[in-house]
């Protein structure tokens, strides 16, 4: 896990609805407890994120904590959840580059 994938999962855990991929990268950005991400660092990393079962992809456009997110931050995944997680976000999802 990246820093940058820790903040989008950090933003993810504090709203109840789905939220737009632009205004997730304008929190991050506009906020100084996150590093500043990149565009296109932002879009390999929600992709790997997705490809992880951390965070859910709705419509292309709106991104919201999946189940293993939510038990990610709260320390509560299987040592196996956990070695699968590390292994998809390590090889991200088919034709993406790191």
């Amino acid at each position: 896990m990246k820093e940058t994938d820790d903040s989008i999962l950090d933003i993810l855990s504090q709203t109840a609805i789905p939220v737009q991929r632009g205004t997730i990268l304008w929190y991050i950005n506009a906020n100084e407890e996150f590093p500043d991400t990149a565009r296109t660092t932002f879009y390999r990393r929600t992709g790997r994120l997705v490809y992880a079962d951390l965070v859910t992809e709705i419509d292309e456009r709106f991104f919201e904590l999946a189940d293993y997110g939510e038990r990610y931050l709260s320390d509560e995944l299987s040592a196996a959840e956990e070695m699968e997680i590390s292994k998809r976000m390590g090889e991200g999802p088919p034709n993406v580059d790191s």
